[in-house]
């Protein structure tokens, strides 16, 4: 495995194919720019976009659906509150649940703007052709979670915290409208972790990072290198195998052979510096444990992964190095990622599908019934520009 030190990395991520190119929307019903955002498939094949914020700071109330059949979208309802770093998870019913995130307004209206971010303990639900409801409130505040959607229709909240210890997990019932309880994870996992549904139903959680004290915005650049499971039949946590080195700013994807491919990200190295990796390993349900299965052409951190209807996993965007790495003792900076790159759990490899026209960080990437994959929003890793909606296409043949 291949590594390389960003010495800037974790200041920047704190602060807010052989194929043709892919193709940009333009004109009437174009998509509102926006970065950390969510982007939801529904089960009509349209895509929810929700909350995220602009590139000179402005968070956006307003949502919308995007429309593959006419690749054009419109506005489907204001949050009651704006919202970044959230998660939308898709209930059995056709809605997307909406929970925590950050705002720079105090929404108990006592500080200014400047103060925040704030994280958020409130939930909103939408639903096609009337928006947004209150559904209820957390019993913590949390941004930078993980909500999973269970076959039951619960969502499972996990971290997002800002706290030295591990925090109750947090269920959230589609009959009440109410959180719950549910477990406490082994370790406290704040932000940059993954938790992946696995086909019996139990959630499996990776990597991430621990804040260094209770209310800073200062993080331990100690990663989690042990993983845990979420059982549904206890509502407890246990573990789950060990990484070669911890990460955060993953992706986490489920392969048709129920295997968990963990894709990039970073760690840090024997000095205590950041390092990005360009590698991925896979958790294997029947051994309880990783194993290394490829390398990239990419050194990637905070990309997007979206499994296609094939089972090949579309990676891309995020921050990193691509070809030749440069002296570690050399003060270059990551650079914004074009390669797309397609992982095949056959064959077990990496192999280039096409460029972006944009490189983009807190983007996000959703494949479409047709095989397609639709990037929305995102920018430059200090977000002063913003990017526009891109469509892969996928190979012929």
């Amino acid at each position: 495995m291949r590594r390389s030190t960003i010495v800037s990395l974790l200041a920047t991520c704190l602060a807010l194919a052989a194929v043709g190119p892919a193709t940009a929307a333009d004109g009437e019903g174009e998509i509102i720019p926006r970065g950390m955002h969510t982007a939801t498939l529904l089960p009509d094949g349209r895509v929810l976009i929700v909350g995220g914020g602009t590139e000179d700071e402005v968070e956006i109330a307003e949502s919308e659906v995007w429309d593959p059949a006419t690749e054009r979208s419109e506005i489907a309802g204001a949050l009651a509150q704006t919202r970044w770093g959230h998660t939308a998870s898709l209930l059995p019913d056709g809605r997307v649940l909406i929970v925590g995130g950050g705002s720079l307004h105090d929404p108990a209206g006592e500080k200014p703007v400047h103060h925040g971010p704030f994280s958020l303990d409130t939930a909103e639900v939408w639903s096609p052709g009337s928006g947004f409801a209150p559904a209820g409130s957390m019993a913590v505040p949390r941004r930078a979670h993980t909500a999973t959607t269970l076959p039951d229709g619960r969502v499972l909240v996990i971290g997002g915290t800002e706290t030295d210890e591990p925090v109750p997990a947090e269920i959230w019932d589609p009959q009440t409208a109410a959180f719950s309880a549910s477990g406490t994870p082994l370790v406290g996992r704040n932000w940059g972790h993954t938790a992946t549904l696995l086909p019996d139903g139990r959630v499996l959680v990776v990597g991430g990072q621990g804040a260094t004290g209770v209310g800073t915005y200062e993080m331990a650049l100690e990663e989690l290198a042990a993983a845990e499971i979420w059982d549904p039949e206890t509502e407890m946590f246990e573990e789950a195998g060990v990484l070669d080195i911890g990460r955060v700013f993953h992706t986490a994807s489920l392969l048709p052979d129920s295997r968990v491919l963990i894709v990039g990200g970073f760690g840090t190295d024997d000095e205590g510096m950041p390092t990005g990796f360009d590698n991925a390993v896979a958790w294997d349900p029947a051994t309880g444990s990783f194993a290394e299965v490829a390398t990239m052409a990419a050194v990637r951190i905070d990309h997007n992964a979206a499994v296609l209807a094939d089972g090949k996993v579309h990676i891309s965007g995020g921050l990193g190095f691509e070809g030749e790495r440069p002296d570690p003792e050399a003060d270059v900076g990551p650079s914004m990622l074009t390669l797309v790159e397609l992982f095949d759990p056959v064959s077990g490899e990496f192999v280039p599908a096409g460029r972006l026209q944009e490189g983009r960080q807190y983007g996000s990437s959703t494949a479409l019934p047709d095989g397609r994959v639709v990037l929305i929003g995102g920018g430059d890793h200090d977000f002063e520009e913003s990017a526009g909606l891109e469509i892969w296409e996928p190979p012929e043949g």
